[in-house]
């Protein structure tokens, strides 16, 4: 008669061992923690950074001719912002007075049809959303995507000198 060897003792007794207790698991997590690096940018897309509107009667109101075109050229969506700052001897309102005038804005997708008329958005020398309602729809500034900046000029009801005015408009995009 064969003894048993040393080995098929040992594996009856891991057997005997595993059928009498259950084994358990043992978990444990990490977790991974990242910030994208994202590129906040504008730029004045296709070459036209200003829009003429020639003489207007003082009282009269006017639209610009064209647009002006601002890119998202960064790696994120943005809110565009826009304010002003006034020319000397004027002062931007949401309504016009002597040396006071409105001027509104509308951001549009499009370069064409855009109808200034309605623009709602009264600019000041404080930021004001152009991407938000009344102009464009959520994700229209999205990287790489283009706004059209649309005018409105409400003159003032009355000046005081007959000079020329250059109202400068900056664009700001904010990350969403």
């Amino acid at each position: 008669m064969k003894k048993p060897s040393i080995m098929s003792g040992l594996i009856a007794l891991a057997i005997a061992g595993l059928a009498g207790q259950a084994m358990a698991l043992d978990n444990t997590s990490a977790t991974i923690t990242v910030t994208p690096s994202v590129t906040i940018a504008i730029a004045i897309a296709g070459g036209l950074n200003a829009t003429a509107l020639g003489p207007v009667a003082v009282a009269a109101s006017t639209n610009s001719p064209t647009a002006i075109a601002v890119q998202n050229t960064g790696t994120v969506a943005v809110k565009l912002q826009a304010k002003l700052s006034n020319p000397v001897g004027w002062t931007a309102s949401s309504s016009a007075g002597p040396d006071t005038y409105v001027l509104k804005a509308k951001a549009t997708a499009d370069s064409v049809t855009a109808n200034p008329a309605d623009a709602s958005q009264v600019l000041t020398t404080g930021d004001a959303d152009l991407t938000g309602a009344g102009n464009l729809a959520p994700g229209a500034s999205n990287a790489g995507t283009i706004v059209h900046a649309w005018f409105q000029l409400g003159m003032p009801t009355m000046v005081s000198s007959q000079a020329e005015k250059t109202i400068t408009i900056t664009f700001t995009g904010l990350p969403l």
